[in-house]
């Protein structure tokens, strides 16, 4: 019984130092044989020193974990992206509306324009009537009346002078001819006319009768006679008595 504990001790004792050996091969130790348990029944009295020219164990690296920074979240949220498709509202068409054209108002009326004729720059004028006969009494016969302008004229047509011969009461004498400033008429004396002093019926009395009287650069004349038995007329001028009454 003595001698299988003494066995058993020393296959322990041996399996061991076989695991001890292994850890100096794995680790590059060298084992010096001097240090094995001198007693194999004893326990272990000297612990394994490693030579002198061994190799150093290594230093055991520590390592230092990095300071944690905690960066506090910032505060602002930012707002979630509506992906959202908005719908497009779609206006029914507006029907479209002609509307047709507002007539435009009449114009207002113009007043009328009247046409400003410019005045005749000196057209010939009447100066006085005369006759070569001063004064006398007739019964028949032929009296001339010579009608003066202020400048010479010409004459177209047949114009007429309305003598006052109470029966028939006027009497139209036509022109003869004319000289310059001066144009004849004649008068015949007919049956039934009397005068006391012979002379035109009015101041309008010399009349165109269809024909023209005119200056040399085309101006027409004033026909306007002196007023009857005033300065210029032939009542003036002469003293004529026509006595032709049955």
């Amino acid at each position: 019984m003595a001698n299988f504990l003494k066995t058993k001790k020393t296959v322990s004792v041996l399996m061991i130092l076989g695991s001890i050996l292994l850890l100096l091969l794995f680790f590059n130790y060298k084992i010096n044989p001097v240090h094995f348990l001198a007693d194999l029944e004893g326990s272990l009295v000297d612990i394994i020193t490693p030579p002198t020219d061994t190799i150093a164990p290594p230093v055991e690296e520590t390592i230092v974990p990095p300071a944690e920074t905690t960066t506090p979240p910032a505060d602002v949220t930012t707002p979630p992206v509506d992906t959202t498709i908005p719908l497009v509202e779609t206006t029914p068409p507006v029907e479209e509306t002609i509307v047709p054209p507002v007539p435009l108002p009449p114009p207002p009326p113009q007043p009328k324009v009247e046409e400003i004729i410019p005045p005749i720059q000196n057209p010939p004028v009447i100066t006085k009537v005369v006759s070569p006969i001063l004064h006398g009494s007739f019964k028949s016969g032929v009296i001339p009346i010579m009608v003066l302008f202020n400048k010479a004229v010409s004459v177209s047509g047949t114009p007429q002078l309305i003598l006052a011969t109470g029966n028939p009461e006027t009497t139209a004498v036509d022109y003869k001819f004319g000289s310059k400033k001066s144009l004849l008429f004649l008068y015949h004396i007919a049956p039934g006319n009397y005068s006391s002093d012979l002379d035109y019926s009015s101041s309008s009395s010399l009349i165109l009768n269809g024909g023209q009287i005119q200056d040399s650069s085309g101006n027409p004349a004033n026909l306007t006679l002196p007023e009857p038995g005033s300065a210029g007329s032939l009542s003036n001028y002469s003293n004529i008595v026509i006595d032709a009454a049955q």
